[in-house]
């Protein structure tokens, strides 16, 4: 089963430390650097993909915003908030076009009054029986990436965890998305995160 202390044990094999027994473990360098890190990079690891196993649905009614946008309504969103899948008018067919919205400050702009939204939280993101392998691997490296500085000592070994990060990634990605069509579950083709349009 994937869990943090796994994520721990491939990052400190990546960076060449010594094996743990425990996330806590005192004579492991690497594994204190990485727990001065682990809650900002498990934050960007949710925040870097729709992971159907940690999205939760909601549906909301709007209320006229009183705020400087080109939106109409205001929803507040959760607090446990990483990430939006999608924004759909509410009650609209599984395979209906999206709606344009902007997420700003806590808050879901919209032009629609109902509507259904789903997100990445972090409610469901942090509970390590939802991790699939496959992201435990990818945190790993993120993880090994975050303090590889400060833990290996070649700029050579650095750079190649970097690239395999990014080839993680996309496998964990592209594990995911088979799992969502194995299921039949819908998706849009993009999804609007806290830069703008981003591929999901």
């Amino acid at each position: 089963m994937a869990s943090k202390l796994g994520a721990f044990k491939q990052a400190c094999l990546l960076l060449k430390s010594e094996p743990i027994e425990t996330v806590d473990q005192a004579t492991s360098t690497a594994a204190r650097y990485m727990r001065e890190v682990y809650d900002s990079v498990i934050d960007r690891a949710l925040e870097d993909c729709s992971w159907t196993w940690a999205m939760e649905g909601v549906a909301a009614t709007g209320t006229v915003t009183s705020e400087v946008t080109s939106f109409k309504y205001e929803t507040a969103i959760p607090s446990d908030y990483r990430r939006m899948n999608y924004v759909k008018a509410k009650g609209a067919k599984s395979r209906a076009p999206e709606i344009d919205y902007e997420v700003r400050e806590g808050k879901l702009f919209h032009d629609e009054e109902h509507i259904e939204y789903r997100y990445v939280t972090t409610t469901k993101g942090l509970v390590e029986s939802n991790w699939t392998a496959a992201f435990e691997e990818y945190l790993a490296y993120s993880l090994a990436v975050s303090v590889g500085a400060k833990v290996l000592k070649s700029e050579v070994e650095i750079e190649r965890l970097t690239r395999d990060l990014k080839k993680k990634r996309l496998n964990a990605v592209s594990q995911d998305r088979a799992q969502l069509a194995s299921r039949r579950l819908p998706s849009g083709r993009f999804v609007r995160g806290h830069f703008g349009m981003r591929g999901l």
